[in-house]
């Protein structure tokens, strides 16, 4: 009876164990489902906060590429702008420089047509005066020369021939004094062109060494090369001393 009851015992207490051994094998296993559950929980929120940062950070990316396509666009507009500014002051510039030129070619445009014209104006000044130094023998028809030049200005005026030669057109006014000698008379006309145009008297024959004077002058309109001189129209002599007496003058007006 014993033995049956300590076998009683030993069964039950393996019954037990065995029992105890399920149950803890179900507690196993249902922490060990919990477990993989939790695993799995655990994993589809690292997916879930994975696909959030990818997510946001795509954000980030998208915003940062969009104000960086701003940056560039602002960038561009700067910059071309800054070139507009840029071609505009370089264009006011060489509208400037221009507008400098022309003045500066005006002015010289002016200068140049001032100088011309003084140069034109210097070139129609013709002048000249000349005279005899002493008494001189004539004969008629004869060209007086007056070898001492006072004034030639235009270089007109020929003291070796005695013979004015018009270096330009228009108006002259020519003027003559001749000093008769002793008593002699003397004609002298201004003539034109082998014209004679008018003409002075010096009257010796009113007594002796009289020494008359005859004077005239003529307003004659030449043309470039023409000839203009002073002619003994009659007579034998005329008198002049260190400062000329007799004279022969023309000027362009």
């Amino acid at each position: 009876m014993f033995r049956e009851a300590v076998f009683g015992l030993i069964l039950a207490f393996l019954v037990t164990c065995i029992i105890l051994q399920e149950k803890r094998f179900e507690e196993l296993d249902s922490a060990h489902s919990h477990l993989w559950n939790r695993i799995e929980e655990l994993t589809q929120a690292n997916q879930n906060l994975s696909n959030i940062v990818h997510e946001r950070k795509f954000k980030e990316l998208e915003l940062s590429h969009t104000h960086l396509l701003e940056t560039v666009a602002n960038l561009t507009l700067a910059n071309t702008n800054l070139s507009k500014i840029v071609q505009e002051r370089k264009f006011k510039e060489l509208e400037l420089s221009h507008t400098h030129l022309l003045e500066t070619v005006a002015n010289l445009t002016l200068a140049n047509t001032t100088l011309s014209k003084i140069v034109q104006d210097s070139s129609k000044k013709v002048a000249f005066t000349a005279g005899t130094s002493g008494a001189g023998n004539i004969g008629t028809g004869s060209t007086i020369a007056f070898p001492v030049v006072i004034n030639n200005e235009g270089g007109g005026y020929n003291p070796g021939t005695g013979v004015f030669t018009a270096p330009t057109s228009g108006q002259y006014v020519f003027f003559v004094s001749a000093q008769g000698y002793g008593s002699n008379t003397l004609y002298v006309s201004i003539v034109h062109n082998g014209g004679a145009k008018v003409m002075t008297m010096s009257d010796g024959g009113r007594g002796k060494d009289f020494y008359d004077s005859g004077t005239n002058l003529a307003a004659l309109n030449l043309q470039q090369g023409d000839t203009v001189l002073a002619k003994c129209q009659s007579g034998s002599s005329y008198y002049s001393e260190g400062i000329p007496i007799t004279t022969f003058s023309g000027f362009l007006i």
